[in-house]
């Protein structure tokens, strides 16, 4: 990874985000690359009764969103890779899924478990 490159995805809708952008369109000796918004993967899950969530590292967010959402409706499934430590602790407390589905959590981090 190149510490002097960045990216960030930010979508122009209100004060703040519009504010940012204005900032990040004068003129500088460390340039900026917007682009976006993208939409989640999970905007068709309400047309299915059977979800299959798949994510790695922090891609994990937007699938919790559809399991909260959805859990009780239709049978959620995950497959999710993580290789930090700290975040796979703190997502297994929020996981919410129900009986009905299943869950692959693959452990990819060098640090004892």
């Amino acid at each position: 990874s190149n510490p002097n490159l960045r990216q960030v995805f930010m979508l122009n809708v209100g004060n703040w985000t519009k504010e940012v952008h204005a900032q990040l369109q004068r003129n500088t000796v460390r340039p900026a690359w917007i682009q976006g918004p993208f939409v989640s993967p999970y905007n068709n899950a309400l047309a299915f009764d059977n979800t299959i969530c798949v994510a790695t590292g922090i891609g994990i967010t937007p699938a919790l969103s559809v399991i909260r959402a959805h859990r009780d409706s239709r049978r959620i499934n995950l497959i999710w890779a993580c290789r930090d430590v700290a975040m796979l602790e703190f997502f297994m407390d929020h996981l919410w899924l129900n009986n009905d589905g299943w869950i692959l959590i693959f452990y990819t981090g060098k640090e004892a478990l």
